[in-house]
């Protein structure tokens, strides 16, 4: 295994440890938002939080991609300008953020607490950007853990106090103050007191580059969740809709996490790590999907089980995470050869499709989206794969594994039976097409449990 790949499945893993202590979290704090509250209060504040998301979205889709592969490629000098294109564009979005809480009826605390979101949302994204450039992917868990542990707390205890949707709010508020306070005392030793230009500059050409990617990527999970509570998704079906794509997300977080952190590393190290990175960390995930996708109403039940009634949706939205994953991988390939043209149609491509078929989908309400969300992340993979050397056979036979649960289900075949095939399949398929032997099993997990070792970065190449 490539010394690249080797250290892009460790500092995934640590991405990952990052993005499912969020993700744990968050379950658990809808969990007791919507039990003290009601679903209700779930649609109210998921529609808040996708407004300030869609603000900061707005401005800076893209910009994190920028920051991490110049810092990654320029080094600590690359840090200040990133920081400063965050405070201007962190500002614009708490300006947007007023108009969008404003059409949906959100004034007051809710208002304020949604701007206040929008803008150190940006701050915080950049930060963690720019710890991943520098490879210190051990110090975005740190940050990303003691943040969403501050939020679930301060968010159950005002819950507890009968706030309701101001709670979960003011949850996600606290987030991004805690995690951009922890962030920036990490990032202060590599600040220059001089702006490089030049360097702020490719980032905001590289992130604009990367924005229709970025911004599909956000047209879904906060998006549309804002559109649908505009144009006559009730509350309970919004809240439905927010949290089918958030189990979604996190089942995948682990190969997406491996996928993001190959960006860095083989910017840093000149080495192309990509393909083998997908095939190692979605093959891990691969039997994980086909086993949970007949369940998607018992896992929307733990939630609330008004929610439940959403599971067809789920199960959309699991299956289209190896497209998913995917182009993420493309995306990250072109970045790190600094393709901006092949990025920015890839993400123009993608984001036209999910418009277009969302608008056309809209009757269906949460499973419209879903349709969409899948249909147009196939087009834009299977689009971009020509570009990709060697990831063709290892895609394909992922994908055509996790839409069987899909048609066994529509064959009426029981949930139970159907992941025992489902993960069959998925086992002998990769055995036939040794896109994941036994082997391959073994070493990527062990990667992942010897994150200790993680290689930590000394200097510029």
């Amino acid at each position: 295994m490539d010394s690249s790949v080797r250290e892009s499945l460790r500092a995934g893993t640590w991405l990952f440890l990052g993005s499912i202590t969020v993700s744990l979290t968050g379950l658990l704090f809808w969990l007791v938002i919507s039990r003290l509250s009601g679903a209700g209060s779930i649609g109210v504040a998921s529609s808040i939080f996708s407004s300030a998301a869609i603000a900061s979205t707005l401005v800076s889709a893209g910009i994190n991609i920028g920051v991490m592969r110049e810092v990654a490629a320029r080094g600590p000098k690359a840090v200040t300008p990133g920081l400063l294109a965050a405070l201007i564009l962190g500002l614009a979005a708490s300006i947007i953020a007023v108009p969008l809480c404003l059409l949906l009826g959100y004034n007051g605390p809710l208002l304020i607490l949604a701007t206040v979101f929008a803008g150190l949302n940006v701050v915080l994204a950049t930060l963690l950007a720019v710890l991943q450039g520098l490879t210190r992917f051990k110090h975005v868990f740190l940050v990303q853990a003691l943040s969403s542990i501050t939020k679930l707390f301060v968010g159950v205890a005002l819950a507890l106090l009968g706030l309701g949707a101001l709670a979960a709010v003011t949850g996600f508020t606290i987030y991004t103050v805690i995690g951009v306070a922890v962030a920036l005392a990490l990032t202060i030793p590599y600040l220059g007191s001089r702006i490089d230009w030049s360097a702020f500059h490719e980032i905001l050409r590289l992130g604009y580059a990367n924005y229709p990617f970025m911004l599909s990527n956000q047209l879904v999970t906060v998006l549309a969740v804002y559109l649908f509570a505009l144009f006559g998704g009730g509350a309970v079906d919004t809240g439905r809709l927010y949290i089918s794509l958030m189990i979604a997300l996190a089942v995948s977080g682990l190969a997406g996490s491996v996928v993001l952190a190959s960006l860095p590393i083989g910017t840093r190290r000149s080495s192309d790590p990509y393909a083998e990175a997908y095939r190692l960390a979605y093959g891990l995930t691969l039997p994980v999907v086909v086993v949970l996708i007949p369940f998607s109403n018992q896992l929307l039940a733990l939630v609330n089980r008004d929610l439940a009634v959403a599971g067809n949706t789920l199960a959309l939205l699991l299956a289209a995470t190896p497209a998913l994953v995917m182009f993420t991988a493309i995306q990250a390939r072109h970045n790190r050869y600094g393709d901006k043209r092949r990025v920015a149609l890839l993400g123009t491509l993608r984001l036209a499709l999910l418009i277009v078929l969302g608008i056309a989908l809209d009757r269906l309400g949460t499973l419209g989206v879903a349709l969409a969300y899948l249909a147009s992340t196939l087009a834009a993979t299977l689009s971009g794969l020509p570009g990709f050397p060697g990831a063709l056979k290892t895609y394909l036979s992922y994908q055509s594994v996790a839409l069987l649960p899909l048609a066994l289900l529509q064959a009426g075949i029981n949930p139970a039976i159907t992941a025992t095939i489902g993960l069959a399949a998925a086992l002998i398929t990769q055995g036939a097409t040794k896109t994941m032997t036994l082997s391959d099993y073994a070493r990527a997990i062990k990667e992942i449990i010897s994150i200790t070792g993680l290689i930590k970065t000394t200097g510029q190449r």
